[in-house]
This record gives C-alpha cells, structure tokens and sequence, in this order.
C-alpha cells in the first residue's frame, strides 16, 4: 500500500484507485484520519497530501474549507 509512504504522485494515483474501486454515489467510501500520525510513522505533510488528493478527486468544492487540504499547508 502506498499511503501514506508514497510520493505524492504515488499518493494520488493510489487515492483515485481506492476512490474508482470503493466510492459509489450512495457512498461506500469514508475517509478517516487516524488522529496521531506520529505514532504510526507518518508526518503532518505526508497527510496533508494525501488529504488534498482525496479532496480534489472527490470533492474538490472543499478545499477552501479545509486548511489542512489547501495547496501549500
């Protein structure tokens, strides 16, 4: 699995496999975020870029609402 350890184009190319496979219109995919990134090796970057290619894939009307997913931090 490449998230969270990929590059970023690794990242985003694994967010729209797992949103063509899982997502649906009725739901099917739910994006969760495991809260203490430190614990399992993974930096605030590393779930900052995977946070905004889910973003831009699925909702891209979101990123002005999460400053967490806004290009640059």
């Amino acid at each position: 699995m490449t998230l969270p350890f990929g590059t970023d184009n690794d990242i985003r190319r694994e967010a729209a496999l797992l949103l063509e496979q899982w997502s649906t219109p009725d739901g099917g995919f739910i994006l969760g975020d495991y809260g203490d990134g430190a614990a399992i090796g993974v930096s605030d970057e590393r779930k900052r870029v995977m946070l905004q290619a889910f973003c831009e894939l699925a909702a891209p009307e979101l990123l002005d609402q999460i400053p967490c997913a806004a290009a640059g931090g």
